[in-house]
């Protein structure tokens, strides 16, 4: 239901805060710096040893304000439980050492932990969840699916580092790098989860739920994307730390064009789908929620991109200060923009602010790395991008007549993705013709 699912996003968005302070800018520096050791086993170790002990020290902080926090605003006490639970994701976050695996770039047992853990979780919720009651029961199973493989990312970290005592350490020296990250990640986690947390305290648990609902659609699509292109920030840093500039802008260009290829069809499947793939994920008593779906569609293209410049370019490439000043910007008109919506539209207010504020982070992200990348080479291709999705967008309006509910919504989906990819094709789209030849040459090989 809308209400308890509303009660459990709540408390995780308000536990964001301090897993944002506890992890301060670590994720960010560290791959970018481990990326850079990886082939010297006792260089990384120490510095491995010198970010855990930064860490240890951020999360103790963080679970100080968060116990001084429950004293002093009276509303947490509705949410003390989940609160606790969540608030396990803090300690487990700095034990899991994300940042060690991109920078080794071992996507293998990435990919074999995730996928394990995501399958536990599914046959703990189907066994577990089986009502509006079990909202606790829930609450750990999203901790297990989300932060749970982290002890065993623990475990594992001794295939790259040496966990024994070393001379002369010197914390002190990656402070002001991970201090200008952490502000960076600061407004852009702030960024993230005020809409759920100012609908939570100026509407109700209801309204965080459909949003929630609305939210996690466009945020799965968009992870997608995300995780594609996250393999580019560990070869970006080599590159650049190389002098190797050339090759660093041929991957940001490559990048980028497969981020607008796939975004934009899936920006409008969402559109089009956004009931069907409610029901079928939230349940029909969250329909009341597919305007803000379909508002927050536009996120599909505007969260990927802007995750490329700010995460998967700039930082690689030491540009924190621009990072900071971008996500400021945009948090603070979203805070604005919410102070006003929210109170009149609800959760449908929250998601205009959203757009808008991602609206104006992608433009000042464009402008200011125009400097540094011809976007006239990037977006060459995207008038056939266009193109192909209005095609996509007419079938749906023909299939419409004929077919109704999941079986419109299967039909579609795999007619779409055929005709799509079909069109690219056959105008010989330079991306598509990239990625056939590479298979061709490895089914050869």
């Amino acid at each position: 239901g809308s209400e308890g699912l509303g009660r459990v996003d709540f408390a995780k968005s308000y536990i964001a805060y301090f897993s944002i302070l506890a992890m301060l800018g670590i994720n960010n520096y560290a791959t970018r710096e481990a990326a850079k050791l990886r082939d010297n086993q006792n260089e990384l170790s120490k510095f491995t040893h010198e970010i855990l002990f930064i860490n240890i020290i951020s999360v103790f902080i963080s679970y100080i304000i968060l116990g001084i926090s429950f004293c002093f605003i009276s509303k947490l006490n509705h949410y003390r439980i989940l609160l606790i639970i969540f608030s396990s994701t803090i300690i487990l976050n700095a034990l899991g050492m994300e940042w060690l695996y991109n920078a080794e770039e071992d996507y293998a047992y990435i990919t074999a932990r995730t996928v394990i853990f995501q399958i536990l979780s599914l046959a703990l919720m189907i066994i577990f969840v089986k009502g509006s009651y079990a909202i606790y029961a829930y609450a750990i199973i999203q901790v297990i699916s989300s932060t749970g493989s982290n002890i065993f990312n623990f475990i594992h970290s001794k295939k790259y580092i040496i966990f024994k005592w070393m001379k002369n350490y010197n914390c002190i020296k990656h402070l002001k790098s991970i201090l200008k990250l952490f502000t960076m990640t600061l407004f852009v986690q702030v960024f993230t989860h005020l809409d759920m947390t100012m609908l939570g305290f100026i509407q109700n648990d209801s309204a965080v739920g459909l949003y929630s609902a609305a939210n996690k659609l466009s945020n799965v699509i968009s992870s997608v994307m995300i995780a594609c292109t996250a393999v580019l920030t560990p070869r970006i840093a080599y590159y650049f730390t190389h002098g190797k500039k050339e090759k660093v802008l041929n991957i940001v260009s490559i990048g980028l064009n497969y981020l607008i290829m796939i975004s934009i069809p899936a920006c409008m499947g969402l559109f089009l789908l956004a009931p069907q793939i409610i029901t079928l994920f939230s349940g029909k008593g969250f329909l009341e929620a597919t305007l803000t779906s379909r508002i927050m569609a536009l996120r599909v293209f505007l969260v990927p991109l802007n995750t490329f410049f700010i995460v998967h370019y700039s930082i690689p490439i030491g540009k924190e200060n621009r990072n900071i000043f971008v996500v400021a910007v945009a948090a603070i008109v979203n805070f604005i923009l919410n102070m006003i919506y929210i109170p009149i539209y609800s959760q449908n207010g929250a998601a205009v602010s959203t757009v808008i504020a991602e609206f104006i982070e992608l433009v000042l992200n464009l402008f200011l790395v125009s400097k540094e990348i011809q976007f006239s080479y990037v977006f060459a291709q995207m008038t056939q991008y266009i193109f192909a999705t209005i095609t996509i967008g007419a079938l749906w309006g023909a299939l419409q007549l004929l077919f109704k509910g999941y079986v419109l919504m299967i039909i579609y989906i795999f007619f779409a993705i055929l005709i799509y990819f079909g069109i690219l094709l056959i105008i010989k789209n330079k991306y598509v013709m990239y990625v056939i030849d590479k298979l061709k040459i490895r089914k050869r090989n």
